[in-house]
């Protein structure tokens, strides 16, 4: 494995553009399933640009993987191996879906200069999603007026889109029931549900990050108070989207 000694702001000049290629070419599938619609202003554009989330830029991320304590390190020099920083530097970035935005070049403008927030964008996106509901075809009515047809994945979906997109409909709508909800915070519920490891929804803050590792959208939340679970894997795709269409088909509204 090839090793680099330095500082951090050595490592980041050397790696930094290799780094920055790494991040486009992972993100690049999430990025298509944008249809290159402005995540912020709703323009579509010709390419959108990929743009870390405020605390996400590279030069904090790397500073943070490398004052883990998990590299050897004197005088401020590192000592590390560049397949291990490459996968602590992904991980740090993951869910990559709630720590990039997807901006058109005068949206990013303004987002680097302060003239666009977080907040912001984040309501832009639940607004698309209203939108595509709206142009929603018809199929069959659920109590709230909304056609069922809604609550399954589109082909062009990811399945962490579909997620998002479903229980923010559901809740939107509603749908989501006292019972409901206590379940979806249930892990052996959502295991034997829908495939995932942790509850599908989390109220308490301490616990998206366990491990130093964010397993929930942390800028995503359900009425500001559910977190939503972002662990997803992309080799259990058709199995996640059979489960998830079962379970919408078992709901009772």
């Amino acid at each position: 494995m090839a090793k680099f000694i330095g500082t951090a702001e050595e490592i980041g000049r050397y790696l930094g553009d290799f780094l920055d290629g790494l991040v486009d070419g992972r993100v690049e599938e999430l990025k298509r399933s944008y249809g290159n619609i402005c995540v912020a202003c709703g323009r579509r554009e010709t390419a959108l640009e990929t743009v870390p989330a405020k605390g996400y830029e590279r030069e904090q991320t790397l500073r943070s993987v490398l004052e883990r304590g998990k590299y050897f390190c004197v005088d401020g020099e590192y000592l590390v191996g560049l397949n291990d920083l490459i996968d602590d530097y992904w991980d740090s970035l993951e869910p990559a879906a709630d720590n990039f935005f997807f901006l058109c070049p005068e949206c990013r403008r303004k987002y680097e200069k302060g003239e666009l927030s977080d907040e912001k964008i984040i309501l832009g996106r639940l607004e698309q999603c209203r939108r595509l509901l709206a142009a929603a075809g018809t199929g069959q009515k659920l109590s709230s007026g909304i056609s069922k047809a809604v609550l399954y994945k589109r082909e062009e979906e990811s399945v962490q889109e579909y997620v998002q997109r479903l229980f923010f409909t559901l809740y939107r709508e509603e749908l989501l029931t006292p019972e409901l909800l206590g379940n979806l915070q249930n892990r052996r519920y959502c295991e034997e549900n829908f495939g995932i490891r942790y509850p599908l929804l989390e109220r308490d803050e301490s616990k998206i990050r366990p491990a130093g590792h964010a397993r929930y959208y942390v800028t995503f939340r359900l009425g500001g108070e559910y977190y939503l679970c972002s662990q997803w894997w992309k080799e259990n795709f058709p199995e996640y989207t059979r489960l998830l269409h079962r379970w919408v088909d078992g709901l009772k509204i």
